[in-house]
């Protein structure tokens, strides 16, 4: 409600708006209804939401947990044509993982680099905790595997210490 009392009070007080006005009232928008109606506020305004403005409004849902939201703001951003960024599918990810949503995490990792997107080491990170959140270790290891075959001598140490590190903390029973 908050983000919306703010676009209602400017629209009063005559202040001309653009994309990047509404990204940071996209942040706080908590879900995909209050996002939906400020993406109607913008069009309202004539603008065109973006990759920008519905990555915010996914990383607000991000923030409190929201699969079903994020799902949804998704959606409406493939509906809209707009395509998602690095940036976005990490969000989903995150969620993916928090909600314990092991082949989301992996769908969306193989979605991402389908179209020529690089999964950096918040998405990896997030996507293997996401496999062990499930109890999905042959994703785990296909996941690791995968790592470890990239070019990125940064990112592979990166991702199997923090992995190897996570599962020895949150695992009764880890699977070696």
């Amino acid at each position: 409600m908050f983000c919306f009392c703010l676009v209602l009070k400017a629209i009063k007080n005559d202040v001309e708006f653009t994309v990047h006005n509404f990204s940071p009232l996209l942040k706080h928008c908590g879900d995909a209804n209050r996002a939906r109606l400020l993406f109607q506020r913008m069009e309202h305004c004539g603008l065109v939401p973006n990759v920008i403005s519905y990555t915010a409004a996914i990383k607000s849902c991000e923030l409190s947990g929201d699969l079903q939201s994020v799902l949804s703001i998704m959606e409406l951003m493939r509906a809209c044509g707009v395509q998602p960024n690095e940036v976005t599918y990490c969000c989903v990810i995150s969620v993916a993982s928090r909600s314990m949503q092991g082949t989301l995490a992996v769908n969306m990792l193989r979605e991402m680099t389908s179209f020529g997107l690089l999964p950096n080491e918040l998405c990896y990170g997030s996507a293997l905790t996401a496999c062990a959140r499930s109890n999905m270790w042959k994703e785990v290891d296909m996941l690791l595997r995968e790592v470890v075959d990239s070019d990125s001598l940064a990112l592979t140490e990166s991702i199997l210490i923090r992995s190897v590190l996570w599962v020895l903390m949150t695992s009764s029973s880890p699977p070696w």
